[in-house]
């Protein structure tokens, strides 16, 4: 309940600190104002305000853009908006409020009427009142409402005179129920009693698409007032006026304005319920992701809140979307606490990584993985035990599924599989290696493996050729020739002289790089299938597979983190078909290693390829996306239907739309959707537009700066 009708007479005004100036400063202010008044203004300048005011009466409610242009240091203060380099602001006072309303009245607000590119900010001023109740002024008005009162009771009241008496009963009704809260607010709940004025801001980026926002949004918080019983005053003419006595930077008040500002008594409960009881962001805790392009709030999200869990991210984005820039922004929060393992493809990180690497060089690792390393990772070695029984029962047979992996490449390239008999030999050419180590399924003999490697299946297969052990005339001798098929195909590795021999001739010690806090597998951009034989590319991704999984049992069990794992073009991964679910397994059985992945890819579509088998195994372990500038409608519409999220439609429509517009249009600055991503969190539901924020300084440095492209 608000009390509407109040006389001067029961008001008592106290002044703010700011109003309390000395008579001095009054004085000499008052003076410098009179002779500032008595100068004549041009005959020019009259004629130039007219037109502007004529200007602002035949535009109505349309925003008017300054004549000239505005850097950080200016603003336009109009007849009826104020312009900054960035911004156009207009200015409400709420004039009238109903009997009731809802709770938060400012929520209610910028749900009914915000839209893509509008702020709203909503000021509240208040001032301390006090109602004297036992002055003569106050006595005297409440023996008067008595007697109306008293006179209501004694009058017939029936249905052939209601409708004529309604109003005037209302009014009565209404002193004395506002008379009975206001005593029972100070009495009974300790109430305080405030003088309050109210102004709202609405604000909108200086692009056309924000520009035609702010008019649907004035129009529709006129529509929400006017069914809300709410009065609104368009502050217009005398700007400077108005702002000096409400804005926050003002400290002048002035006498005239003050007049016109409307202010109503109310409790100061009432005054807090205005407000949102919100925190005016997306997500309670945790990393930040950017800002959300609508209001400006930072929106969060904790990372593996279950430990045990999936955490699975597809960051998608076209060519200079700032797909790469909003990974290095998410990790350089989750660089805190994580320890970074990035598979590299085009020298995104390699700046980044020679930062950290020069303040410790125990902190960052580069290795390189590109055309014409001999880098690799011999799957033969047995991963240490953990102490988790999951894991450790998975220890064994891992190095002996990355070994067969492996063989798969170097014999059936990368269209193709081992078949069965293949896959019997290469088998038992793996068991005798382990059993000539003293290895078998006994946990405490897995140490021994340390030492194992690829060349001794290898020599293990020459061996069981030469001895003929698998001849059998009776079965037209079948497994035999598999094996010397194999062993053929695996010769030009191995064997001095051949095409590949070196590929394996620099074995990577998980020792020499568990306790780095940024690793970086650097494929370089030479590694492209096209310029390299996709084999060797294939080999090398499989080493990258194994250790990283190495490096997450590390990270949980002894370091006690998580790994991060950042897969830079992850669709190359399954373009090799025989190590592709090795590979997914990699990634999706990352949960019980405390694994957070991001899956880097600028072509979507790979994505909704079921041909795919990697983004077959993928696509159902999605945890959330982050998806920016997709040039092609139907992959954005597929993409959105296919994992039910249809109303991203739209935003990631305006999000291309706003990266594919060239340079600026007139004075208009480019649209807020430039380089924004949608993000959408499945385990909350929660949907978001955000971009990365960064300061100029940051964001112009080489270490936001990529391999391709800036941003």
């Amino acid at each position: 309940m608000f009390n509407r009708k109040k006389s001067k007479k029961n008001q008592v005004q106290v002044q703010s600190p700011v109003q309390n100036q000395s008579k001095d400063n009054n004085k000499a202010n008052n003076k410098a104002n009179s002779k500032a008044n008595s100068v004549k203004p041009k005959k020019g300048s009259k004629l130039d305000m007219y037109d502007i005011i004529f200007a602002n009466l035949f535009a109505g409610n349309s925003i008017i853009e300054p004549d000239r242009e505005l850097d950080r240091t200016h603003i336009d203060i109009g007849f009826s908006n104020i312009a900054s380099e960035k911004y156009i602001i207009k200015y409400f006072l709420i004039t009238s409020l109903p009997d009731w309303l809802d709770f938060q009245l400012f929520d209610h607000i910028r749900r009914n009427v915000m839209l893509p590119g509008i702020r709203i900010n909503f000021y509240t001023y208040g001032e301390p009142y006090r109602i004297n109740w036992e002055s003569s002024e106050m006595k005297n008005r409440l023996r008067i409402w008595g007697e109306y009162t008293k006179e209501d009771k004694d009058k017939d009241l029936s249905g052939l005179n209601y409708r004529s008496r309604r109003k005037d009963l209302l009014a009565k009704e209404r002193i004395l129920e506002s008379t009975m809260y206001l005593n029972k607010a100070e009495l009974d709940y300790r109430r305080r009693l405030i003088k309050t004025s109210f102004m709202i801001e609405i604000a909108c980026l200086r692009d056309k698409e924000s520009l035609d926002n702010m008019d649907d949004s004035i129009n529709a918080l006129k529509r929400y007032c006017s069914e809300k019983e709410i009065k609104l005053l368009e502050l217009r003419v005398n700007m400077i006026d108005w702002l000096q006595q409400l804005w926050i930077f003002s400290l002048r008040s002035i006498k005239e304005v003050y007049r016109r500002v409307s202010k109503k008594v109310l409790t100061d409960d009432i005054v807090a319920n205005f407000s949102s009881y919100k925190q005016g962001r997306l997500g309670e805790e945790g990393t930040p992701l950017g800002l959300d392009v609508n209001s400006g709030a930072l929106v969060l999200k904790k990372f593996k809140t279950d430990p045990d869990a999936a955490e699975n991210i597809l960051i998608s984005g076209g060519t200079g979307s700032g797909k790469s820039l909003m990974t290095k922004y998410l990790l350089t929060w989750l660089s805190i606490d994580n320890v970074i393992t990035v598979i590299d493809y085009d020298d995104e990180y390699k700046n980044l990584a020679n930062f950290i690497y020069d303040g410790n060089p125990k902190d960052a690792i580069t290795i390189s993985m590109g055309k014409g390393s001999t880098s690799y990772f011999d799957p033969m070695e047995i991963g240490e035990l953990t102490g988790d029984e999951k894991i450790d029962a998975t220890l064994k047979s891992d190095a002996i599924k990355y070994t067969m992996a492996t063989f798969n490449l170097m014999i059936a390239g990368v269209d193709n599989v081992l078949d069965k008999w293949e896959e019997s030999v290469i088998s038992t050419a793996i068991r005798n290696v382990y059993d000539n180590n003293g290895v078998t399924d006994d946990r405490s003999t897995w140490k021994y493996s340390t030492g194992c490697k690829l060349e001794d299946v290898y020599e293990e297969l020459r061996l069981m050729v030469v001895r003929q052990e698998f001849v059998d005339e009776n079965m037209d001798n079948v497994k035999h020739k598999a094996a010397v098929n194999a062993l053929e195909s695996c010769k030009k590795f191995f064997e001095e002289g051949e095409a590949y021999y070196g590929t394996f001739k620099s074995p990577i010690s998980i020792k020499g790089i568990r306790d780095a806090n940024f690793i970086v597998f650097s494929f370089s951009s030479n590694s492209v299938a096209s310029q390299e034989n996709p084999v060797l590319v294939g080999l090398r991704q499989l080493s990258v597979a194994n250790l990283t999984t190495l490096i997450s049992n590390y990270c949980k069990y002894v370091r006690h983190s998580f790994n991060v794992k950042v897969w830079e073009e992850f669709n190359r991964f399954g373009l090799v078909k025989g190590s592709a679910d090795i590979i997914g397994d990699a990634i999706t059985g990352g949960r019980k290693r405390g694994d957070i992945n991001l899956l880097i890819t600028n072509d979507l579509s790979n994505i909704l390829d079921e041909t795919n088998p990697l983004s077959a195994k993928l696509e159902q372990n999605f945890t959330g996306y982050i998806i920016g500038s997709i040039p092609s409608d139907n992959v954005r519409e597929k993409f959105c239907n296919k994992f039910n999220i249809q109303e991203m439609i739209e935003p990631l429509k305006r999000i291309y739309k706003a990266n594919s517009e060239q340079g600026k249009r007139g004075r208009l600055r480019e649209s807020q959707f430039k380089h924004a991503f949608c993000t959408i969190m499945l385990e909350t539901g929660e949907k978001a537009i955000i971009k990365a924020s960064l300061p100029k300084e940051v964001l112009d440095s080489k270490l936001f700066r990529t391999g391709v492209e800036k941003g």
